[in-house]
C-alpha cells in the first residue's frame, strides 16, 4: 500500500519534478531484488531479440528523454 501522505507530496510536485522523482526511484532499485515473472522475462527476451535483429529501428535514449521533457514542460 502506498503511503497516502507521500503520494500527496509527490502529486504536488510539478510534472518535471515528478519525472525526476521517478528517475530517482528507478535508479534506487537493486536488480537483485526486482523479480520478473516468466511472462515478463519472455517479453524482455523477445524485445532484446528484436533489438538485435533491428538495431537501427529504435530511437536514441537522449531523443526519448527530450520528448518526455517536452510533454511535461
Amino acid at each position: 500500500m502506498v503511503n497516502t501522505q507521500l503520494l500527496e507530496q509527490v502529486t504536488a510536485l510539478t510534472p518535471q519534478e515528478r519525472v525526476e522523482f521517478i528517475g530517482a526511484i528507478w535508479d534506487s532499485l537493486d536488480g537483485d531484488n526486482v523479480h520478473v515473472t516468466t511472462e515478463e522475462q519472455r517479453m524482455l527476451d523477445e524485445a532484446l531479440q528484436d533489438l538485435e535483429r533491428n538495431p537501427d529501428a529504435g530511437i536514441p535514449l537522449a531523443v526519448s528523454v527530450e520528448r518526455l521533457r517536452k510533454l511535461v514542460a
